[in-house]
């Protein structure tokens, strides 16, 4: 009897969890779509990021813009230094200063920098690192996924920095580099 008892309860709460009514989950966000005719410069993007502010930052060729929520602010390839056609990566530090790096292939020169969002200037590496690399020797930025405050800056070199308000070099490739070197902190603060 304790059997059948066992079984036909389990089959009436089943049951009852079954024809419960659905409950719709709470609302969660907008989805709201942005093209060419408000203000975006191109219809291909190729990167997105978000900074510290909220601002969405956008990568289409040639151009970097900073979405706000109502409108673009465009920064061009000749303010970026980079060709009209490339994308660039994208990562932004805590002090909202979006890093960029044109994506140019290992072989090719490229063009990378620092945009400090509040005074609208561009910050060549050189300057920024005082002489550590230069705008021309970084091919790869990424901002870490573990703890945002990190980004990582692959050289040309086979170098790999972790900058977190100082630079910290962090993997160096033996051998000749012939590809990029894209670096993440892990929870063991390993790399």
């Amino acid at each position: 009897m304790p059997l059948k008892f066992s079984l036909l309860a389990k089959s009436l709460i089943a049951l009852n969890l079954l024809w419960q009514p659905l409950v719709a989950q709470p609302y969660l966000f907008d989805v709201r779509e942005i093209n060419v005719e408000d203000g975006l410069p191109h219809r291909r993007a190729f990167a997105v990021t978000q900074d510290q502010d909220g601002f969405i930052w956008v990568n289409t060729p040639g151009a970097i813009s900073r979405y706000d929520g109502y409108r673009f602010k465009t920064y061009n390839a000749s303010f970026l230094k980079i060709s009209e056609n490339n994308s660039v990566f994208l990562a932004p530090d805590k002090d909202n200063n979006l890093w960029y790096c044109e994506i140019t292939g290992i072989e090719n020169p490229n063009q990378s920098g620092i945009i400090n969002t509040r005074q609208d200037t561009v910050y060549d590496f050189e300057t920024f690192t005082h002489g550590l690399f230069s705008s021309e020797d970084v091919i790869h930025i990424s901002q870490s996924k573990i703890n945002r405050s990190d980004l990582f800056i692959s050289t040309r070199q086979g170098i790999v920095y972790k900058y977190n308000q100082d630079f910290e070099e962090v993997y160096r490739v033996p051998g000749e580099i012939r590809n990029f070197v894209i670096c993440e902190a892990l929870p063991d603060s390993s790399y």
